[in-house]
């Protein structure tokens, strides 16, 4: 019996589990109801089929189909080198434009602000393979190092990933509305400059945390400055089930709400299942795996991320029997080291979690718009089409959604000097949200339960707001 137990179960957890090793039917059930769930390494790959969306998500649809086939934030990787023959580097950025009537795309890469347009073709190959044909770059004589747009000065705020552009115009002035174009992808949504976003001077959230040396208030915003950058170069690559023959997304989207189930059960800490998902991306992104190594590698993702989280980290023996013995202490130790070696060591990540945090206190969240927004942040775990966006953008939508399904202002002052991004950014990755939500399969609902007790507030009871 004790090699069964949690470490962290109560004396209740322990007395039922000895009324149920007594009755011989009741084992026999949870046996065979740990057997489907070890079903996830079998399952033979199937087409996704999402459910049937609503005529206003069908409208959304055809006018995104309409415009651009990629979404603004989609990620890219490019080579470039100077004309004085130096050595080749890679470039990260994002798709910031689309412009229908010449069909090209404007590509912003975070480097001193370089941008240029590109056909459909030339993002796809960028998109998927991380490089492209080597073109020329002119030198301007500046460091060649790059640097995150959000660590540039606020005299050089203009740059893409604010998504400020000189001809756009910014006022203050109530009713006064944003010139886009009309062709744009980005043109889908109306957006007023004179909202509530600019309608008074930000606070200083840090001001009253500036004697607690746990909030680190003197270099917090460096910190958050270092997380947009890394965020670029740890985030996942969103094609990468291309390559992979044995498993697709609808197993990923089990893993994960399984996981999300396990950490539930342990009583982890959230940044502990951030890293997990973030782990098992990474390292599928990397490596081809069998569908009976699934399970396997999750398990093991559950292991590091806890090691590096958690105070006292989950034990081989619960994680053994999480798995219903499917893998021996042995197999989960010799595949810590294979993900270990394949990632490099490279453990020290920012996920969605870590920028909702700061988002949330920026918000002057109260617990319902924090529990809400965990609860829309967790449900974007499951879904593979949102790994196209930064961790940082579902962050923000995250809370974007909260504010607005409480009543609150969609974006505020605060939340516009302490985010990288304005309404008009987050508006398109809410949306996206909303989409992935609506086509989640429908047995896949732990996260639902999760928030639906009272533990959480019960927000997975609250109609979150579409009408934007």
């Amino acid at each position: 019996m004790g090699r069964k137990t949690l470490g962290d179960v109560d004396a209740a957890d322990v007395k039922q589990r000895e009324v149920q090793k007594a009755n011989t039917k009741q084992t026999a059930k949870k046996s065979n109801s740990n057997k489907k769930r070890k079903r996830i390494v079998t399952t033979q790959r199937k087409s996704t089929r999402r459910r049937n969306s609503t005529p206003e998500e069908r409208e959304f649809k055809s006018k995104i189909a309409a415009t651009a086939k990629f979404n603004v934030g989609t990620k890219v990787a490019t080579e470039f080198f100077d004309e004085a023959g130096g050595a080749d580097r890679l470039y990260y950025g994002i798709v910031t434009r689309y412009d229908a009537s010449s069909k090209l795309y404007r590509v912003a890469y975070f480097e001193e602000g370089i941008q240029e347009d590109l056909s459909e073709s030339e993002v796809s190959r960028i998109l998927k393979t991380g490089k492209s044909a080597i073109k020329p770059f002119k030198d301007t004589g500046k460091s060649c190092h790059t640097k995150s747009a959000v660590a540039v000065s606020e005299e050089k705020s203009e740059v893409f990933l604010r998504n400020k552009s000189p001809e756009e115009g910014e006022s203050s002035k109530e009713g006064e509305v944003i010139k886009k174009d009309n062709n744009s992808s980005e043109g889908l949504v109306a957006v007023a400059f004179g909202s509530y976003q600019y309608s008074a001077p930000p606070d200083d959230i840090d001001k009253r945390d500036a004697d607690d040396p746990q909030c680190a208030t003197a270099y917090v915003q460096e910190l958050y400055e270092r997380y947009y950058y890394n965020e670029l170069h740890t985030s996942v690559k969103p094609v990468y089930m291309e390559d992979q023959s044995f498993v697709n997304e609808r197993m990923r989207a089990i893993l994960v709400d399984w996981l999300v189930e396990v950490h539930l059960k342990f009583k982890l800490v959230p940044d502990t299942l951030y890293l997990t998902v973030n782990i098992i991306d990474r390292y599928l992104a990397k490596v081809e795996v069998s569908r009976p190594k699934l399970q396997l590698i999750g398990a093991t993702a559950l292991l590091i991320a806890s090691k590096y989280e958690e105070i006292f980290p989950s034990e081989l023996r619960d994680l053994v029997y999480i798995c219903d013995r499917a893998y021996s202490k042995v197999e989960i130790l010799a595949m810590e080291v294979i993900i270990l070696k394949k990632l490099n060591y490279q453990i020290t990540v920012p996920t969605a979690h870590t920028f909702v945090v700061r988002y949330l206190k920026a918000a002057h969240a109260d617990k319902k718009i924090v529990q809400l927004s965990c609860y829309i942040l967790d449900g974007t775990l499951q879904s593979y089409e949102l790994l196209q966006y930064l961790p940082s953008q579902i962050a923000a939508a995250a809370v974007f959604l909260a504010r607005r399904s409480v009543g609150r202002n969609a974006w505020s002052p605060t939340l516009l000097k302490f985010t990288p991004y304005k309404e008009e950014n987050v508006i398109p990755v809410a949306r996206a949200i909303l989409d992935a939500k609506a086509s989640s399969p429908s047995e896949l609902k732990t996260v639902n339960r999760k928030y639906t007790s009272s533990r959480y507030g019960g927000v997975a009871n609250i109609a979150i707001d579409t009408h934007f």
